[in-house]
């Protein structure tokens, strides 16, 4: 990942969700509040300001979380 990344979520029902990308070392770097529509949705999560190396982002929906590594560069 450069710039931005993007996260896609297949949603059965309209919900509030949160995004949160966290540093190695488990500090909160980003968060935002999203609104997911029924559907395929697409979230883009500028990630210009990090600096190089690896982060976890974690998306939280109401019972759902998921959580996924990635490298900035």
């Amino acid at each position: 990942v450069q710039n931005k990344l993007f996260i896609d979520i297949d949603a059965e029902r309209t919900d509030k969700g949160e995004i949160i990308i966290t540093d190695i070392n488990g500090r909160k770097v980003y968060r935002s509040h999203v609104d997911i529509q029924t559907g395929i949705n697409t979230l883009p999560v500028a990630v210009v300001h990090l600096a190089n190396g690896t982060y976890f982002i974690k998306m939280q929906l109401t019972g759902y979380s998921c959580t996924n590594k990635f490298s900035k560069q």
